[in-house]
């Protein structure tokens, strides 16, 4: 949110400050503000659809460690949690940063996969 608040500010500052060049800098100014939202939007779906994911392979982990699996599928899983708890460990981390408004929020929360 303190993303796209700057870029307002910067639209409105420029637009007040430069009376000539105004327009141009709020052109500029809203073309990146259209990209921080639309950057947004990806970034955040993209999240749920990794939550999601986990969630899934949790499932799939559960339900595996029931039944026997072959070695092959043991492989597979495993490749697929590792994946997985790297996506967290990267939302964890963003989260953590400036940009953590942008990661969504079940995803950084959710516990690794064991």
């Amino acid at each position: 949110m303190l993303i796209i608040t700057l870029v307002l500010l910067f639209v409105i500052g420029g637009t007040l400050a430069f009376a000539d060049d105004g327009e141009l800098i709020a052109i500029i100014a809203g073309f990146v503000l259209l990209i921080v939202v639309f950057v947004w939007s990806v970034n955040y779906i993209t999240g749920i659809d990794d939550y999601n994911r986990h969630e899934a392979a949790k499932h799939t982990i559960e339900s595996a460690r029931l039944g026997e699996i072959s070695d092959v599928e043991r492989a597979a899983l495993t490749a697929k949690i590792v994946d997985i708890n790297v996506g967290i460990a990267s939302a964890k981390y963003w989260n953590e940063t400036f940009f953590g408004d942008m990661v969504y929020d079940k995803f950084a929360e959710a516990d690794y996969l064991k």
